[in-house]
């Protein structure tokens, strides 16, 4: 989430099973804890874009270690 983040269709790819009122609560609530910045388009169809804050982009640099951690963890995983 390093640049703008088209919600609706690439985010639903990523998450199937999922609906849409999911990410988007999720996303509203870290919009009200200063995470990231929304921005409503009034076109038709509705476009909504959200960005990282620069609070965001700390707390995103804050968990990089635990997302490598992860990452070298699921290397590990059988499917």
């Amino acid at each position: 989430m390093r640049r703008r983040l088209r919600v609706r269709s690439p985010l639903r790819r990523l998450l199937p099973g999922i609906t849409e009122k999911v990410p988007a609560s999720h996303l509203r609530e870290i919009e009200a804890d200063g995470v990231v910045h929304r921005v409503s388009y009034d076109e038709v169809p509705p476009r909504v874009e959200y960005s990282l804050t620069e609070d965001g982009r700390r707390l995103n640099e804050a968990l990089e270690p635990l997302a490598d951690w992860g990452r070298g963890r699921s290397s590990g995983w059988r499917s």
